[in-house]
């Protein structure tokens, strides 16, 4: 796990699952099942919606970030259908926090999206290219 290839690959593969983890979590709204859950809230095949929900937050960042560092490079070839498939991770995500009905998760996506607002664009695109900004490497 040395070389970045392999943990982009892990990245891309975690965020994959929590697709199928989010539409297997979506079948907790079925009819049938709508007895066996509490108050409508899913939690799918981890358990518990608070850890869903947090799953959630944490692949809506990693998408994010993915969305930005391949913005941020324009040489890439098939840049539109990477954007658009983190762009489609991040709503599904969203709407799988939403569906949890966990407030802690919902407090820290907000908290987490304003301080990264916080940070400000030019910080948050030199963290994303790693680029420099006069002597730090940031």
């Amino acid at each position: 796990m040395r070389s970045r290839k392999t943990w982009v690959y892990l990245f891309h593969t975690s965020m994959a699952f929590s697709l199928l983890i989010g539409l297997i979590a979506f079948n907790d709204l079925s009819p049938e099942k709508a007895n066996m859950i509490s108050g409508g809230r899913i939690q799918g095949t981890l358990g518990n919606s608070s850890y869903l929900g947090i799953y959630a937050v944490l692949h809506v960042f990693l998408a994010a970030f993915f969305l930005l560092s391949h913005y941020a490079r324009k040489d890439a070839k098939d840049i539109l259908a990477r954007i658009f498939g983190y762009a489609v991770i991040i709503i599904f995500n969203i709407a799988v926090l939403f569906y949890t009905g966990t407030r802690g998760a919902l407090v820290g996506l907000g908290l987490g999206f304003f301080s990264w607002d916080m940070l400000g664009t030019t910080q948050a695109s030199c963290i994303v290219t790693g680029k420099q900004i006069g002597r730090a490497h940031v």
